[in-house]
């Protein structure tokens, strides 16, 4: 019988205040309130109280002050009206709401919306809204709002992570992430933590601590950071200078300051492998006198002090300079060096190298030139050639015929022997 009462007070309550804010109308249409009869929030998540507030203009510049209050039901009894919100004191807010309410807009600009960060079961209740005029009038804007606690998850908690990842040892690797949370705490300070492990427990390991690096394990010290901005829902982690050790599971979790935190699942598997990239060296056409660029590519996800570098390793007599770039598409960075040169056709057959350092790592890849004729130096060349050839004919005619006639005047003085 009593909870059939209770429900019934409940709807005259509601009614009472609505009837009050039709009298409060008739009274002035200056003051004037919008706010939503009903708001459902998940539990441990935040919610926004949309609320919009006018006032007579002769109180434009006045000082003021804005109060939200709240009544709930508990153990068969209504509470009376507590303040959940002061703007001037928060000392008059319940004890339980310390640091866990907040308006997110200006009170001067008529924004009197409410922020209730780590909602709770016990913060379902009717709420409105009261302005107080320094040294002037004061107002409570109706009708109430009733807040539901819901205990299904927030859907705005999601998370978008790969299932695994493979890195190669002594290189960097890049855990794609992406996040979302409740809109009401997009102005909220907040924290990234990435754990090595496959859930939070009591002194996890942290590879990743966006505020304090202390917390991280000290062998992820300088070697671990975030590729973007957690304020634009990126908590992408890279790893550099990768270890057999790293081979383990990792997730990511989001603590808001004063506010609910959220970890997000599934765990993200990271495998480590030998390292066996090599860049990659595209060919050009090289004529013989001139100038002639080579490109060297290497693509990785990560870039940073423990970026790959890339290197030439040219025959020493060619001239040649080096430019380097980086260029981006999606996640991948693809780094570029290109090799200036102007070489002959006495480097035909060749080696020129490119090579991949990391810091603790590195592999190269080789080209054999393949020099064509430029027109003008082949005629330079068959003409020392020809030279060289007459030089060489009329070398063997002397030498022949000196031994012809080393043989005949040896002969002959054999028979004046005889």
């Amino acid at each position: 019988m009593r909870s059939g009462w209770n429900i019934w007070e409940r709807t005259m309550i509601g009614k009472s205040y609505f009837l009050l804010s039709l009298l409060q109308v008739g009274l002035s249409q200056e003051w004037k309130g919008d706010t939503p009869r009903e708001v459902t929030a998940q539990e441990g998540s935040c919610v926004q109280i949309p609320c919009n507030y006018s006032y007579p203009a002769r109180l434009v510049g006045r000082a003021r002050v804005g109060i939200w209050y709240l009544e709930w039901y508990t153990w068969n009894i209504w509470s009376r009206w507590n303040i959940a919100f002061h703007s001037k004191d928060h000392n008059h807010e319940l004890p339980r709401f310390h640091n866990r309410t907040r308006l997110s807009g200006d009170l001067k600009d008529g924004d009197c919306s409410l922020i209730i960060n780590n909602i709770r079961q016990e913060d379902a209740g009717y709420y409105f809204f009261r302005i107080e005029f320094d040294n002037g009038p004061s107002h409570n804007y109706c009708p109430v709002t009733q807040l539901h606690v819901s205990a299904e998850p927030s859907q705005e908690w999601k998370g978008d992570t790969p299932r695994e990842v493979t890195a190669q040892e002594g290189s960097c690797v890049q855990i794609p992430c992406h996040y979302s949370y409740p809109s009401c705490l997009e102005n909220q300070p907040r924290g990234g933590l990435w754990f090595n492990n496959e859930e939070q427990i009591p002194s996890a390991p942290i590879a990743f601590h966006s505020k304090d690096h202390s917390h991280e394990l000290p062998r992820f010290h300088h070697r671990t950071r975030l590729s973007g901005d957690l304020k634009d829902g990126d908590c992408s982690l890279i790893i550099n200078n990768i270890t057999r050790e790293d081979a383990r599971p990792y997730f990511f979790r989001i603590e808001f300051d004063n506010g609910p935190s959220h970890n997000y699942y599934p765990v993200t598997q990271l495998h480590v492998s030998d390292f066996t990239d090599k860049p990659t060296i595209f060919p050009a056409e090289i004529i013989a006198g001139k100038r002639v660029d080579v490109s060297c590519t290497f693509n990785t996800t990560c870039n940073g002090t423990a970026a790959p570098v890339l290197t030439w390793d040219t025959p020493t007599d060619v001239p040649g300079s080096v430019s380097n770039t980086v260029t981006q598409h999606g996640v991948t960075l693809t780094y570029t060096s290109v090799l200036t040169l102007i070489p002959s056709l006495k480097h035909h057959g060749h080696n020129l190298s490119c090579r991949v350092r990391y810091p603790s790592v590195s592999s190269e890849r080789s080209l054999v030139l393949t020099v064509q004729d430029s027109g003008g130096e082949i005629l330079h060349v068959i003409l020392i050639l020809g030279i060289r050839a007459v030089i060489f004919l009329v070398a063997v005619v002397i030498t022949i015929a000196g031994v012809c006639v080393w043989e005949g005047q040896t002969g002959k003085g054999s028979r004046q022997t005889v």
